[in-house]
């Protein structure tokens, strides 16, 4: 076997892997398997003896190029992608907008594809038949199982794995394809060599991605919601866009714990560690982006509503389509209001992540890191290091509540400073104002 390895191995021992399986897929040797591992991710494990180093894993690859980059610092415009229109928008069916995500759109452009015969298929996420605290890639080829499928979930799931059935199916199928970043630029990459994806995967969502909670993250939550009977449904949202896990049992029962996402999962608890190299806040390789419209002239409707970056003329002319069949609504806004309601994570993800890098890679920094960004990004690779051990877990299980709401609230404090202070810094706003620690 030739020493000089041509396989993701690199990319798994530098904890780059996001899981997206899209290696999976496309090894032609069908050496690569894909496993949840002990750190609560997905990972791909290789069969040494079969792999004949062909490259072929390395170059669908969506953090290969992560080796070939010397810093991180990009322009606005190629940090937010091609934009051709920027929107606020919701769907006009308020089953569906209460029930979905922030406003519903994805579910609603979904249902609206498959009953215009636009695609054939929904490529979407769903829970697993043997854990419904588990996640999987599911085809949807009705509208039934779309309504299924919908919410957000946040939990890492191997979607591209499901790219493998796409290829080698003997049918003629167009389908819409809904992912995270990490999932696009799989799919993107493995589209460059297989130009039969391009044909068969005619429409790409994107969702917006701060970044993806561990599955350990989901099992913490469940124990924090007991119940007596078996779990049948999970939900990471109630009804609107309220951030709330929500448990079903067998029985009916539903138990509820609110305001996870800010004692937790917004502290990057449970992040790991690839999550802190993703420069891809706003989706950018798709036809259309979505996000929560975390904006104050949003904050008093609770039913939920959707940003939407429209990126291509098929993106664009299905929004007009469906629009012109009064099946969503949605108005024309700027691009700053995107930024605006991301504002937090924008800086986190573009102008704070060559420190964030260095410090992960124990790179010594040519000049000096400005200090609230070393700070603030300290306090959250801590967060994410700490929730790794299980020690730690289970302390968070058993810590009164009211210690631990005083020291996330001192936390958020702290960080509200900081941020501010760099938003002071890089964005000239004098009185930093706007802190995105309200959830």
């Amino acid at each position: 076997m030739c020493k000089n390895h041509r396989n993701i191995k690199k990319i798994i021992q530098a904890q780059l892997c996001t899981g997206c399986s899209t290696c999976y897929s496309f090894c032609p040797q069908g050496c690569i398997d894909i496993v949840e591992s002990g750190r609560g991710i997905f990972q791909p494990v290789i069969d040494e003896m079969k792999c004949r180093n062909c490259g072929i894993c390395v170059m669908v690859c969506g953090n290969n190029e992560f080796f070939h980059q010397n810093d991180f610092h990009h322009t606005d415009q190629r940090f937010i992608g091609l934009v051709r229109n920027c929107y606020a928008g919701y769907s006009n069916c308020d089953e569906i907008r209460m029930n979905s995500s922030s406003g519903g759109l994805i579910t609603q452009l979904s249902i609206f594809c498959l009953e215009n015969k636009i695609v054939d298929g929904v490529i979407c996420v769903d829970k697993t038949a043997e854990n419904p605290a588990r996640f999987e890639a599911r085809i949807c080829k009705t509208t039934d199982q779309v309504r299924t499928s919908r919410k957000s979930k946040y939990i890492p799931v191997p979607l591209n794995r499901i790219l493998k059935d796409i290829v080698n199916e003997r049918e003629y199928n167009r389908y819409l394809f809904i992912g995270l970043p990490c999932h696009l630029k799989g799919l993107n990459n493995a589209a460059n060599f297989y130009k039969t994806l391009n044909e068969k995967i005619i429409l790409k969502f994107g969702i917006f991605c701060s970044h993806t909670p561990t599955i350990a993250g989901t099992d913490f939550l469940i124990h924090q919601c007991p119940t007596q009977k078996r779990i049948k449904d999970i939900f990471y949202r109630d009804q609107g866009w309220k951030n709330t896990f929500i448990i079903q049992n067998e029985a009916g029962e539903v138990v509820k714990y609110d305001n996870y996402w800010g004692k937790y999962f917004g502290l990057n608890f449970f992040t790991p560690k690839y999550c802190f190299f993703c420069d891809d806040l706003f989706a950018r390789e798709c036809d259309l982006s979505f996000g929560d419209a975390w904006l104050e002239e949003y904050k008093a409707d609770k039913k939920g509503v959707s940003l939407i970056i429209s990126r291509s003329s098929l993106g664009e002319n299905l929004l007009h389509r469906s629009f012109q069949a009064d099946k969503v609504s949605v108005n024309n806004i700027g691009i700053e209001k995107i930024v605006e309601s991301q504002r937090e994570y924008y800086y986190f993800k573009f102008s704070m992540l060559n420190d964030r890098r260095n410090k992960l890679l124990k790179i010594r920094q040519s000049g000096k890191s400005y200090l609230p960004i070393s700070i603030y990004n300290s306090i959250m690779i801590l967060h994410a290091q700490l929730s790794e051990y299980r020690f730690f877990i289970l302390f968070l299980k058993i810590v009164p509540d009211v210690f631990f709401k005083g020291y996330v609230k001192l936390i958020r404090r702290l960080l509200s400073f900081f941020m501010r202070k760099i938003y002071q810094n890089i964005a000239g706003d004098k009185d930093g104002h706007n802190n995105c620690y309200n959830f």
